[in-house]
């Protein structure tokens, strides 16, 4: 665990708890909030399955801890302030940034963390390769500017921010 927000009071006692449903739809919406799609694009060939059910999915079957998701949250955070204001997405950008944000919170939260083989066998290998994964990450890192520090101020504003949403953890 990443040592500046391993002495917050949360990470020690709820931290490693399954997500709460709260969280997840908290995550869903915040997404969508700021990666609004310009046009949904019905005509691919293969459909991304909705964002809230992609999202439980994925923590349901990582068995994702409520810190990971929390410093996920963070980096979608970081990234909103880099893109310009009104930007425009593209079809299943908020399931690729979900995704890119988890595996970078793993890799910065846990010792044993999760691999872009794992979130292939989650997400299915008919949506994406792993190079498209591995792609994804890359680029996450470079539009946060690899900026994976939180110190324990940030993290606590943020679980603050949380808790005035109704989000117990």
């Amino acid at each position: 665990m990443a040592t500046k927000i391993a002495n917050s009071a949360l990470t020690k006692h709820s931290m490693s708890k399954p997500v709460p449903a709260e969280l997840i739809d908290f995550t869903t919406t915040s997404m969508g909030t700021f990666l609004p799609m310009s046009q949904p694009q019905r005509q691919k060939s293969q459909q991304l399955p909705d964002l809230l059910d992609f999202i439980k999915k994925i923590v349901h079957d990582l068995n994702l801890p409520v810190l990971i998701v929390v410093v996920c949250l963070i980096y979608i955070h970081r990234l909103k302030k880099q893109l310009p204001k009104n930007y425009e997405t593209e079809y299943g950008t908020a399931h690729r940034v979900f995704i890119s944000s988890i595996l970078v919170a793993s890799k910065y939260v846990d010792d044993v963390p999760i691999t872009a083989r794992k979130m292939l066998e989650s997400v299915g290998k008919d949506i994406w390769s792993i190079k498209d994964i591995i792609r994804m990450e890359r680029a996450f890192l470079s539009f946060i500017q690899w900026n994976l520090s939180i110190d324990r101020t940030a993290f606590d504003s943020y679980l603050n921010e949380l808790r005035e949403n109704q989000i117990d953890l």
